[in-house]
């Protein structure tokens, strides 16, 4: 971890200290505490049993977290003692693994339960990507600053129209004037911005024109949401770029699942 890191999560131990000694000041040191985790990247953390089996990767924040399976991406957020999920199906896609890259020098260490029940020096990622999910697609989840974001790479000849992303657990999915995609739920939901497409061509860039593109299915009425995009070269590379509005820089709170409890970053 680079030293700029290292000093925020240090000055957060301190934050912590002080606030501790005496209990008036508990909640402003959480206050601080939050706003300095917050300006932590995003990590992708494997999991190493401290989670069901079925999850590949997770990332957390200080009321959300962000699980990678092979059947999808489930969101769950807390509001409260209320917690909730939703989950995106990629529709019609090959049944692929997620895959991390880029480690990071930041691990993870959760120490819940007795000690042989610690899981310790667990790696991290700046990026996971479902390959091919889609013929000729693929899905890759990084970070912007400390927000979520995912990227479709569209291969020359691959069709974008395949890419459909069933949304259950929503009371209700929808696209805003301004283009961005508003996704509810009793927590509150999150939010995801217009979607920016270009091609690299000839050294330059050219943008797409790209909106999100909502529609019930045809049997369940879920809401799946897809996208529309202008006119663009089939025979270069097509990037499909949304930004979540969902803040993931918080390693190791105490998300939805549980599987939180003290953590540490090293």
């Amino acid at each position: 971890m680079d030293r700029r890191k290292r000093l925020l999560v240090c000055s957060t131990l301190a934050i912590l200290a002080v606030g501790s000694r005496d209990g008036t000041g508990v909640a402003a040191a959480n206050d601080r505490v939050t706003a300095t985790m917050g300006q932590l990247p995003v990590y992708f953390v494997a999991n190493r049993g401290q989670l069901d089996a079925q999850v590949l990767y997770y990332v957390t924040a200080s009321d959300a977290a962000v699980y990678f399976t092979t059947d999808g991406v489930t969101i769950a957020q807390t509001d409260g003692d209320l917690r909730w999920s939703v989950k995106q199906q990629f529709l019609g896609a090959n049944q692929v693994e997620p895959v991390a890259r880029q480690r990071t020098e930041a691990i993870v260490s959760y120490f819940k339960g007795p000690q042989k029940d610690w899981k310790m020096a667990i790696p991290t990622y700046a990026e996971v990507v479902y390959p091919d999910l889609w013929p000729g697609i693929d899905l890759v989840y990084g970070g912007q600053g400390s927000r979520l974001k995912y990227t479709f790479t569209v291969k020359p000849g691959a069709d974008p129209s395949l890419i459909r992303i069933a949304f259950h657990g929503a009371t209700d999915v929808g696209a805003s004037g301004a283009g961005e995609l508003h996704v509810l739920t009793p927590t509150g939901g999150h939010g995801e911005e217009q979607p920016y497409a270009y091609q690299a061509i000839h050294g330059r860039r050219v943008e797409v024109s790209a909106h999100f593109e909502v529609r019930p299915d045809e049997l369940s009425g879920t809401p799946v949401v897809g996208f529309a995009l202008g006119e663009y070269d089939r025979r270069e590379q097509l990037t499909i770029d949304p930004v979540t509005t969902l803040y993931c820089g918080y390693v190791g709170a105490s998300g939805p699942s549980g599987a939180g409890g003290p953590s540490a970053i090293v």
